[in-house]
């Protein structure tokens, strides 16, 4: 009886070993070699904005809501300034892992979900820089549109 509750325990010890190092982007996650073209061909909304606000869920610790500052969109419809983007991160069935770190500016590569809310395609936000500029203008197809702002605020 003692040895089966020694395995019990041992099973559910490395369980949570499990979910608890998985619930992170792994550094393998880290090298998405899906090329560029291929991420603007499936995603139905690309911004670049900035991660003002991270929520880890605390029953699924390997997902998170941010909260978004759209600064341009690339693709897509209008979306307004500041939108909500849930089930971020380690999505089970997914292959991809965002991290969307608070403050930082990235190229997130959305789709509509629910209630005015996005959620990321199974695609690796792509962290914002100078050097993207290069990138984008290879890009064919894409062009530069602001986000809706907050209708006639000096009224």
């Amino acid at each position: 009886m003692n040895t089966h509750r020694f395995f019990f325990s041992l099973i559910l010890i490395f369980i949570t070993l499990y979910l608890t190092s998985s619930s992170d982007c792994d550094a393998h996650s880290n090298q998405d070699d899906t090329p560029f073209n291929i991420k603007v061909q499936q995603s139905p909304l690309i911004l670049i904005g900035t991660s003002l606000n991270k929520n880890i869920d605390t029953n699924i610790p390997n997902l998170f809501n941010v909260t978004f500052l759209v600064q341009c969109i690339l693709k897509g419809r209008p979306t307004q300034r500041i939108i909500r983007v849930v089930q971020a991160g380690s999505l089970l069935g997914r292959r991809s892992c965002q991290r969307f770190d608070v403050d930082r500016e990235y190229i997130a590569f959305l789709e509509p979900f629910f209630d005015g809310t996005y959620r990321p395609v199974d695609l690796d936000e792509i962290p914002y820089n100078n050097q993207i500029n290069l990138l984008l203008e290879k890009t064919c197809g894409l062009s530069r549109t602001y986000s809706l702002t907050e209708v006639n605020d000096t009224e």
